[in-house]
């Protein structure tokens, strides 16, 4: 899995360093009600270094039925929430 000091120096390389200083702003607030379902129509997919960490894990549970249920986690879809708070 993605370290999280990795996760942070990539985004410090690829956004530009103005937009973070400046605490950029999308344009049009984005507005949803509690009724509306962004990942409705979206499939998330496990990741290869996600899906292989479980693996890992899972190889070393002797209870066959927990060892079942837990191979299930490894097809659950990822995702990265990243919030930045100015003060």
């Amino acid at each position: 899995m993605i370290s999280t000091l990795k996760l942070l120096a990539f985004f410090l390389l690829h956004v530009p360093h103005s937009a973070i200083a400046r605490g950029a702003k999308c344009s049009v607030p984005a507005v949803l009600g509690t009724s509306t379902n962004v990942w409705a129509n979206r499939t998330l997919h496990a990741t290869s270094s996600y899906r292989a960490e479980v693996e890992k894990a899972v190889a070393a549970i002797e209870d066959e039925k927990l060892k079942n249920q837990a191979a299930k986690v490894a097809d659950v879809g990822t995702f990265l929430w990243m919030l930045v708070v100015t003060a």
